[in-house]
């Protein structure tokens, strides 16, 4: 009976997809692909509006490098950020997602023109969910002059303005 035994429990452990994680699917993009979408935030100009008045938004943004990224973890979160818990049902183990940490430059301008301020050293990061280029957000982290960025992708091809305040 135990020689029965222990081939079929190694067998659902083998199966069981809290130990495979994701083996069997494939991402459609890779960093690459990220990086195209991300530059499409550089050649575009957001127009948004604030109290009747429209404003425009032009970045220039690119990759951080690693050692960056480790700053950008660190630096912004903060205590009550530090803690957190994610929740998988037992069949849905596998949550795939892909992350890019930005850092850069936005310009706030009035319609006119006229610069309102310029924000040299923003940092955020690009996080796309699931195995398709959708359901991606770029997120800005606070600033000095920024409350909020945050920018989505649901087509994988150009972002739109989500969340913005100043």
């Amino acid at each position: 009976m135990r020689k029965v035994q222990i081939p079929i429990l190694a067998t659902l452990w083998l199966l069981n997809p809290v130990i495979n994680g994701c083996q069997g699917s494939t991402y459609s993009y890779g960093v690459d692909e990220m990086l195209v979408l991300l530059d499409t935030v550089n050649t575009t100009i957001y127009e948004v509006e604030k109290v009747g008045e429209t404003y425009t938004l032009d970045f220039e943004l690119e990759q951080a490098s690693e050692d960056q990224a480790s700053l950008q973890l660190f630096s912004f979160s903060g205590s009550a950020y530090a803690c957190s818990q994610e929740f998988f049902a037992t069949a849905s183990a596998c949550a795939p997602s892909s992350s890019l940490y930005v850092n850069g430059t936005v310009t706030l301008s009035k319609a006119d023109g006229e610069v309102v301020f310029t924000d040299d050293d923003i940092a955020g990061y690009f996080d796309v969910a699931g195995y398709e280029l959708t359901n991606a957000s770029l997120e800005i982290y606070p600033s000095e002059y920024f409350e909020e960025l945050s920018l989505y992708s649901e087509n994988g091809v150009t972002f739109e303005p989500d969340l913005i305040s100043w």
